[in-house]
């Protein structure tokens, strides 16, 4: 066998692919001129447009089925230009563009960073791609700076691909928002950024929310502690240490659990009531004369608390009318 009669001669695949026709030539084909298609071709569109049920006729059924198909979409689409025209034709009407300026540099808007946002169907916002970017990142507010009205994800989708157009060699971002560090590239938006942000700040609110309660839970029980105290009538001592131990077994735990509490959820905020409770009971204590038994009360109460505190945070607190309080030396009840 010679060499020249062992080749064959194939088209390569390339050729081929010119020579298949275009979906949209096999349907000008279908309604003008039928006899020039071929089923793999009737097939092929089936399959593009997602037909279903073509598998099962012959050549003569499928075209009388491509052609049904054909004319279904033609008269529909016919139906929606008939109804859509009318509205794109009021839109084109009394759509207004409300700004030629900038409105951050107040200059006019080079045509190649313009992004334009409709709103409110009939008005249109005209915006520097530059100047919107660096206000969102900024200031963290994925909003339209004219109306205050939040952009959709589709609205920031536009932005940052026409940001990333008009300067191809800012496409890796970093900036911090709220203290955190995000990344803007192509595989993050601004959509999924925004929604982070918003989660963050719900979490705050929760825990803003949660710490009040905590404190609230605080002042109530250490109300009820210097109310039922400072409420007392002249007692007989044994009386009146019936109560303090009632007080210092029952509400002083609960209080000191409160605010155990609420410096889990907020150190600081727990540490600063702890200490502002101490200086308060003392204070409250040198308010009544030093024959008074509700100051002698007031004082053990102080004292509990007072080295809960100490043991706490290895902190002594310092101030003149808290040395004089621990210096004082009750008869009642010992603590």
């Amino acid at each position: 066998m010679s060499v020249a009669a062992g080749k064959r001669k194939t088209p390569p695949k390339q050729e081929s692919a010119k020579k298949r026709r275009k979906t949209e030539d096999i349907c000008a084909i279908a309604t003008t001129a039928p006899d020039d298609l071929k089923k793999f071709e009737m097939v092929k569109l089936c399959q593009d447009r997602r037909w279903k049920g073509f598998s099962k006729f012959n050549k003569v059924a499928l075209l009388a089925f491509v052609r049904g198909k054909i004319t279904e979409e033609t008269t529909a689409s016919l139906v929606i230009l008939r109804n859509v025209r009318p509205f794109l034709k009021e839109m084109r009407e009394k759509t207004e563009i409300v700004n030629d300026e900038d409105v951050f540099s107040l200059e006019a808007i080079p045509p190649t960073h313009l992004l334009r946002i409709r709103v409110n169907k009939f008005k249109i916002y005209q915006f520097d791609v530059e100047s919107l970017m660096k206000y969102i990142l900024s200031e963290g507010k994925f909003e339209n700076p004219w109306t205050r009205q939040p952009f959709s994800d589709f609205d920031l989708k536009r932005l940052q691909s026409k940001f990333f157009k008009c300067f191809p060699q800012q496409q890796f971002m970093s900036f911090t928002l709220q203290g955190r560090l995000y990344m803007l590239n192509a595989s993050t938006n601004l959509g999924s950024i925004r929604r982070s942000l918003m989660l963050d700040r719900h979490q705050e609110r929760e825990q803003e929310r949660l710490v009040n309660y905590l404190e609230a839970n605080c002042v109530t029980v250490f109300n009820l502690i210097i109310d039922t105290i400072s409420d007392l009538p002249c007692l007989e001592r044994d009386i009146v240490n019936c109560i303090l131990l009632y007080i210092v077994n029952y509400h002083v735990p609960q209080l000191r659990e409160h605010i155990q509490d609420l410096t889990s959820s907020s150190p600081a905020r727990g540490r600063g009531y702890f200490c502002n409770t101490i200086v308060h009971v003392a204070a409250t204590a040198f308010e009544f004369e030093e024959s008074d038994i509700r100051r002698d009360m007031l004082l053990a109460v102080f004292q509990i608390l007072d080295r809960s505190y100490r043991r706490t945070y290895r902190v002594i607190l310092m101030s003149p009318s808290l040395v004089t309080a621990r210096e004082h030396r009750s008869e009642l009840f010992t603590v």
